[in-house]
C-alpha cells in the first residue's frame, strides 16, 4: 500500500470517526452508528498480520480452531481506541472470547498502543485490514465464527459482555447461511 493511499485511508477514518461522536453526541441516534460496511455473512479474508509481541509467532488474522474470536480495528491515535485500551487492561475477569486488535501500520505508536492493554489481547498490524472489513470508524468490532464469517459488527468500547458474545457465536454456529446470521445479528441488536 503506497504512502498516499495509506494517508487518504487515515483521513477517511478520521472523518469517519468525528461523524460517529457527533451521531454519539445526538440523542435517540444509535441506529445511524455504522463502523462498517461489510456484510453479516461475509467470510473474513486471513490476511497477513505482523505481531507487534514477538513472541506471537503467529502471522495470520484469524486464530484456528476457535469457535469464535473477536477482530477489533484500532487507531493508536484514537482517543476512543486508547479509552477501550485502558478499560481491557483494566477489566476484572476472564476474556472468554480471544481477541486480536489490528492497527492499520506498525510502529512505536502501536507497541506504545499495546502495553495499555495489558497483553490481555493480541495487537497486530495489517495494511489491509480496513480495506477488507470496510471499516468507517475506529474502534470498530467484529465477532467472527469458526467458519470465518462476520456474526456482529460495533463500536467497540471495551466494556463487551463477552458471555453475550459467546451466545451470539453459539446461535451463529447453528444458522446455515449468511441470510440467517443477518437474522440472528438484527435479532440481538
Amino acid at each position: 500500500m503506497s504512502l498516499a493511499r495509506l494517508a487518504m485511508l487515515l483521513c477517511a477514518v478520521t472523518l469517519a470517526h468525528l461523524s460517529l461522536r457527533m451521531i454519539l453526541a445526538a440523542p435517540d441516534r444509535e441506529d445511524l452508528i455504522s463502523v462498517s460496511s461489510v456484510e453479516i455473512g461475509s467470510l473474513v479474508p486471513d490476511l497477513h498480520v505482523d505481531p507487534i509481541v514477538r513472541s506471537d509467532g503467529a502471522d495470520r488474522l484469524l486464530q484456528p480452531d476457535l469457535p469464535c474470536q473477536m477482530i477489533v480495528a484500532i487507531d493508536p491515535s484514537c482517543p476512543h481506541s486508547r479509552k477501550a485500551a485502558k478499560r481491557v487492561g483494566e477489566r476484572k475477569g476472564d476474556m472468554i472470547i480471544p481477541s486480536t486488535w489490528v492497527a492499520p501500520s506498525p510502529g512505536p505508536a502501536v507497541v506504545d498502543f499495546a502495553r495499555l492493554t495489558r497483553s490481555r489481547v493480541r495487537v497486530v498490524t495489517s495494511e489491509g485490514i480496513f480495506e477488507a472489513l470496510q471499516v468507517r470508524a475506529v474502534p470498530a468490532a467484529f465477532l467472527i465464527s469458526s467458519d470465518a464469517r462476520v456474526v456482529q459488527r460495533w463500536p467497540y468500547t471495551g466494556r463487551e459482555d463477552h458471555d453475550a458474545l459467546l451466545e451470539l457465536c453459539a446461535a451463529s454456529a447453528e444458522a446455515s447461511s449468511p441470510s440467517s446470521l443477518r437474522q440472528i445479528a438484527h435479532i440481538v441488536r
